[in-house]
């Protein structure tokens, strides 16, 4: 793997390495992904605002709001998780996106420095079947657990999208983030930079959740990722961070367990 050819080599060379894997092909992916996205976003809120036929619409609406603040920052969460802990920049299909994760924990700053498509595309990938069944699903005599959903869909999706932003504005310093920003983050509606700080401990292992953190306290107590980690392991014998570890050299995993 490439992180371990470059093992002891300079943190340039590693970040030059990194960052050429920033492609004008994957720009345009990034773009038109997130063109469709909007595109069937607006289309599942007008699906899903215009419905008729359910009592309690305004309660529904609320629960599943709040409700996808916590589902939404642990599906964020997870993919944050898995790209950090599996795989490697030359995986197939998915090393392009895990590219970003080796990059960040390189240089946490390099992400502020990214646009808001370099930043969002890859995050706009996975809500898309959602959101199209969302689009079309039928918007008469629903049950209201079918609004329910309906809402959560939108709603998530849009959490899951925002994320990285979300991450990006917690890596810049108070006077460079927008004023709503700062005052959202000190209420703790958004994920703030003390917050986000103890991920980006060597090595990195802990508290992958970053839209609001919300779901980091629950998940902290019970080992949540630790304890995936060694039902993946036992399983398959791969090694969490391990390509990490080489990209990074700020932390080491067994050398036997490689093996």
């Amino acid at each position: 793997p490439k992180g371990k050819e470059l093992k002891g080599g300079s943190r340039n060379v590693k970040l030059e390495t990194l960052q050429s894997g920033y492609t004008p092909a994957k720009r345009r992916l990034e773009i038109a992904t997130i063109a469709v996205f909007s595109l069937l976003w607006i289309a599942a809120f007008w699906n899903t605002f215009t419905a008729q036929g359910v009592d309690n619409q305004l309660s529904i609406t609320l629960f599943a709001f709040v409700v996808s603040l916590f589902v939404g920052d642990f599906l964020a969460g997870f993919v944050h998780w898995f790209c950090d802990t599996w795989g490697s920049p030359e995986t197939p299909v998915i090393g392009v996106i895990i590219r970003s994760f080796r990059e960040h924990h390189i240089d946490p700053k390099a992400m502020t420095y990214h646009d808001f498509i370099e930043v969002s595309g890859d995050s706009c990938i996975i809500p898309i079947p959602f959101l199209a069944a969302a689009a079309m699903w039928r918007n008469q005599d629903l049950f209201q657990v079918e609004l329910f959903l309906l809402h959560c869909t939108l709603w998530v999706t849009a959490v899951v999208m925002m994320t990285n932003q979300v991450h990006k504005w917690a890596h810049l310093g108070e006077r460079a983030r927008p004023t709503v920003v700062t005052y959202l983050q000190k209420f703790n509606i958004l994920l703030t930079p003390s917050m986000h700080s103890q991920h980006h401990r060597p090595p990195f292992d802990k508290d992958y959740c970053i839209f609001n953190g919300w779901m980091n306290p629950i998940l902290r107590p019970i080992d949540f990722w630790k304890r995936t980690e060694r039902i993946i392991t036992k399983v398959t014998g791969v090694i969490p961070r391990a390509d990490d570890a080489d990209w990074t050299e700020r932390f080491e995993v067994e050398e036997a367990k490689r093996k």
